[in-house]
């Protein structure tokens, strides 16, 4: 999967929006494995890159940025979790509205990490 990413990063730049796709199934896939810090470095990258790209209410942000908050947790780091999960929630109700699906999961995910964490 690195060898398609960095042809696709050569191809198109690293900015590009389906090299930022890229990464974030590469961050998924990292995470799955158990890999879960290794995940959380590459989705702060992609934020990072995704925010100055895209702007920082872009409706892409939203999977990276719930992906960090599910990496999080599950390195036991429930609070910055919640913290990270509370903002995408604030964008989501602002942007989507607060019955979109997308913005149920998160507050759902949210609930969940915080009945957890007392």
């Amino acid at each position: 999967m690195r060898d398609v990413l960095d042809t696709e990063i050569r191809v198109l730049g690293a900015e590009h929006v389906n090299v930022l796709d890229a990464r974030y199934e590469l961050a998924q896939a990292i995470s799955a494995q158990g890999r879960h810090q290794e995940a959380e470095q590459e989705l702060q990258e992609v934020i990072s890159v995704e925010n100055r790209v895209l702007g920082p209410e872009h409706h892409l942000l939203g999977h990276a940025r719930f992906a960090l908050g599910e990496t999080l947790a599950s390195q036991g780091k429930l609070e910055e979790a919640m913290t990270k999960l509370r903002a995408l929630l604030d964008t989501q109700t602002r942007t989507l509205g607060p019955a979109n699906p997308r913005t149920t999961l998160t507050r759902e995910i949210l609930a969940a990490i915080e009945i957890t964490s007392t």
